[in-house]
């Protein structure tokens, strides 16, 4: 009985059909492609920092709210000293944030940093230096931090005081990234709330140029191009006129270039690993036809090519491109064909030897073709150049240095810019 029972078992396993191997590899990698799929739809990465984002609206909105209420309850109550920005990162060894690496804030600004052991602290001795304790109407039982308070990538709260305050903080999904645009701060880079109509100095933003704003003149000819940024990187004619124009877009002004002619920004120090660009300009030529990006060796350009529309002159470019040995180091090229009284937004990014070009808030395709006359250089040395042949309008002009743009940060500062340029 017990052999019969054996041999039927026998049978039904062998007569049983199983995978074969070429079954399971085939199988196996339609999971794989399914769950890489799955993972490219949801992008875990940006949800984990929409996690990080909606912690930090929450964090900062309440500081904001006990702030305020402490205010009413007692006008004369210490908000900290002003000039001053407060950081939520710890430094043990320095008042200053001396051992954090964080770049250098505009003249005249001092960093704060507390120790570990008083970070979190609401009697005054934490990174934010009120004494939350006086009034038992404040729920505060410690202060909140970042997420990740780390220095290196900028994810930090900071406070600065000033008969009111401001605080702020970075935003660093997509989902989130147009808060800091519309919260009706001054920095397009970080999310500000409070009731300081004065901006946190960003130290990342080197320089900083709007047309409608801090533009001298002599007659109508621009005799300086202040800097916006808070380091006084003023811009001063270098050669030929640059000219302040009434009405050229959205009702604001634009600062027109000529031939020959540029503005200059004195050298500064600056890491050249991580240099973008940003800015919002107004072709009005033939001349202007074509606006170009390039990334020369390690130097920078933000360059107006004046490239005529004959093919001609076209099939020149590319003989001079494979036979002039200036142009050896050239790396990466950015075209974008254009019309005649037609602004764009422009957008390079440079990290750590990776250059990127996008065009009103999109990618734009590399070319061969060029030509040499920029439009903003960055050279190995001496002064940052603006202008040299491009006649058309420079709107606004801004430079975020020694910080590696994310796709969350270009989407802020292009947004803001086509929200006070309307170019797209």
């Amino acid at each position: 009985m017990t052999k019969k029972i054996f041999e039927n078992n026998k049978r039904f396993i062998q007569n049983t059909s199983s995978f074969t191997l070429v079954e399971l590899l085939v199988v196996i990698g339609i999971l794989a492609v399914l769950t890489t799929a799955v993972v490219i739809i949801l992008n875990p990465t940006d949800y984990l920092a929409q996690a990080r984002d909606s912690r930090r609206l929450n964090d900062l909105s309440l500081l904001n709210n006990s702030l305020q209420n402490l205010e009413v309850i007692d006008p004369t109550l210490s908000f900290g000293t002003s000039l001053t920005v407060y950081i939520s990162i710890p430094d043990d060894a320095s008042s200053t944030c001396g051992t954090l690496g964080l770049p250098a804030l505009p003249p005249t600004y001092t960093y704060n940093c507390v120790s570990t052991a008083n970070l979190t602290k609401t009697n005054g001795t934490g990174w934010v230096p009120v004494n939350f304790t006086t009034q038992s109407i404040v729920q505060l039982s410690a202060l909140p931090i970042d997420p990740t308070n780390e220095a290196s990538t900028g994810n930090y709260y900071t406070y600065m005081p000033g008969g009111s305050w401001k605080l702020a903080g970075n935003l660093e999904s997509s989902k989130h990234a147009l808060k800091a645009v519309n919260d009706g701060g001054g920095d397009p880079l970080r999310y500000e709330i409070g009731t300081s109509n004065t901006t946190i100095p960003n130290p990342y933003i080197a320089f900083w140029y709007k047309a409608d704003t801090g533009v001298q003149t002599s007659g109508s000819n621009v005799t300086q191009w202040d800097d916006q940024s808070g380091f006084t990187r003023h811009m001063t004619p270098g050669a030929g006129n640059f000219t302040l124009v009434n009405s050229v877009q959205n009702g604001k002004p634009g600062v027109k270039g000529a031939t020959s002619a540029y503005l200059k920004i004195d050298d500064f120090d600056y890491d050249r690993s991580k240099i973008s660009i940003f800015a919002s300009i107004k072709a009005v030529g033939l001349g202007d036809s074509s606006t170009v990006m390039a990334h020369f060796n390690d130097i920078l350009s933000l360059a107006a090519w004046r490239i005529s529309q004959t093919s001609s002159i076209v099939n020149g470019f590319e003989s001079m491109f494979s036979q002039s040995g200036s142009w050896a180091g050239l790396k990466q090229v950015w075209q974008y064909g254009s019309l005649s009284n037609i602004s764009y937004i422009l957008s390079f990014i440079f990290n750590n030897g990776e250059s990127n070009f996008r065009k009103n808030g999109s990618e734009n395709g590399k070319i061969r073709y060029v030509y040499d006359s920029f439009s903003l250089i960055f050279p190995a040395n001496g002064p940052i150049i603006l202008g040299n042949t491009f006649t058309g309008y420079f709107l606004e002009v801004m430079a975020v240095i020694g910080k590696e743009i994310s796709e969350a940060d270009t989407i802020k500062i292009e947004n803001y810019l086509n929200s006070r340029w309307a170019v797209y």
